[in-house]
């Protein structure tokens, strides 16, 4: 019992040092103007919450750690089709990835692939379980210029592709420099050192307010034995010693007394 006790605590411990981890890397991100579509508690899976902002808060089936999803984040060189595929989808709202493939003059593949990177930079979404075929759709939204809340799957007004696709690229991470990126990377490293350095301090805090509770306590009591024995050291002058004598053989006529009384009711108890 006591091992899987230990296992869970290891276990809820290492979990919250991974989510203050990745709470690291999302307040760096979105200090820098980086899109970051999800944080969630708990490792990647179906979730539960709310959206705020562009970001998605919540929950996920296992509560265990977390995760910050950066948007930009994906390894090597950008797709050469995502202006063309980002104006094509943007323009209509929801597409088929076989449409814009037949446009482009590309693969279906290919088509599909540039879409999941356009994901991965948060402007689409991508084919769900009840879609029959590759549907990608526009990410709900809200109109910068309007402020007018703008529903997933819907058209987008644009009057320059290339600006367009600038301005999606400069929320992501690949847009930064060199030394923001590597301030959102070491982010969550500097989050969990704080961390540590906080909760040391606290604890040193609950440490010596103890220690002072203790002492102060302990001056009482020492008090207070001075006070009771400078009163037998007064009463025992005046007395003669007699007082203090009287005392110990009225206190050891009680413990006697109390000693005959249990040994009569234990007698009682076995008749």
């Amino acid at each position: 019992m006591n091992v899987i006790l230990m296992v869970f605590y290891l276990a809820v411990a290492l979990g919250a040092l991974v989510f203050i981890h990745e709470g690291g890397h999302f307040l760096a991100a979105r200090a820098f103007g980086v899109r970051v579509t999800e944080f969630m508690l708990g490792l990647p899976g179906p979730s539960i919450g709310f959206t705020w902002r562009g970001t998605r808060f919540g929950v996920t089936a296992v509560p265990l750690g977390g995760y910050a999803k950066v948007c930009g984040m994906e390894p090597g060189p950008e797709n050469p089709h995502m202006e063309c595929a980002l104006a094509f989808i943007s323009s209509r709202g929801t597409v088929y990835a076989d449409d814009f493939a037949a446009e482009a003059g590309i693969t279906t593949e290919e088509a599909v692939e540039t879409f999941y990177a356009l994901e991965e930079w948060g402007c689409v979404v991508g084919p769900k379980r009840a879609d029959a075929h590759n549907v990608f759709r526009t990410r709900a939204a809200r109109d910068a210029a309007s402020g007018r809340a703008l529903a997933e799957g819907t058209p987008r007004a644009f009057d320059d592709a290339h600006e367009l696709y600038m301005r999606e690229r400069a929320q992501t991470y690949r847009s930064l420099p060199f030394w923001k990126r590597s301030v959102i990377l070491l982010a969550g490293i500097a989050m969990n050192l704080l961390f540590v350095v906080v909760a040391f301090v606290v604890s040193l805090a609950v440490q010596a307010r103890e220690s002072d509770r203790e002492a102060r306590a302990s001056r009482s009591k020492t008090r207070s034995d001075y006070i009771w024995e400078s009163v037998f050291q007064t009463t025992s002058k005046a007395t003669g010693g007699n007082f203090i004598a009287a005392c110990l053989a009225a206190e050891t006529a009680v413990r006697a007394d109390k000693a005959a009384r249990a040994a009569l009711e234990e007698e009682r108890r076995k008749g």
